[in-house]
């Protein structure tokens, strides 16, 4: 028998065992409803459908310039958390950062108090939405010791992302650990 009558025959069986394999998994069980309460997804207002949206499109962008810099790696971030991280530093921009923000960021159209309450809103629902899972989301902002950030922004980032603001002096050499210690507990 010829390698290429060998090759054929190999490639026809591995393709009748596929599918086999799929007849037999054809079935998927999250159809079933055995055990599984039906819970309610909340409802998302229009405007946290539109943020949802917008943070999307920032993640396929942000996953588009990480494969430019970083196309022979395996990359693994949550676009969302980085939406959040940027959201709230958003709360301490102005002029042309402000600017350069909302269009990276694509939150034209958007107020900041609809973009914190969103925010908000979305951190509630994620934490609530399956009992059956924890997920838990953990934000902070660490500033150099001896800035004083304004109040207003320490305080929405604390209201509405549940964010922990802290000084740390960043000149010493156990910051990283600091952070990452508190980053480990939460």
């Amino acid at each position: 028998m010829s390698k290429l009558c060998l090759f054929k025959k190999l490639n026809l069986l591995l393709v009748l065992l596929i599918s086999v394999l799929l007849l037999q998994c054809s079935k998927n069980p999250a159809e079933s409803k055995q055990d599984i309460p039906e819970e309610p997804i909340p409802d998302l207002a229009s405007v946290e459908k539109r943020l949802v949206e917008t943070d999307n499109r920032f993640g396929l962008k942000l996953f588009k310039e990480i494969i430019k810099e970083e196309s022979d790696l395996n990359v693994f971030i949550s676009p969302l958390s980085v939406a959040m991280a940027l959201g709230m530093a958003y709360n301490g921009a102005d002029g042309e950062t402000q600017e350069a923000m909302q269009t990276t960021l694509e939150l034209e159209g958007f107020t900041r108090e609809e973009i914190n309450q969103c925010y908000q809103h979305l951190i509630e629902s994620l934490i609530q939405l399956d009992p059956k899972v924890e997920f838990q989301i953990a934000n902070s902002i660490w500033y150099r010791l001896g800035l004083t950030p304004r109040e207003e922004f320490i305080s929405l980032c604390q209201k509405h992302f549940e964010a922990l603001v802290r000084d740390l002096d960043f000149n010493k050499p156990d910051a990283a650990d600091t952070i990452n210690v508190w980053i480990e507990e939460n």
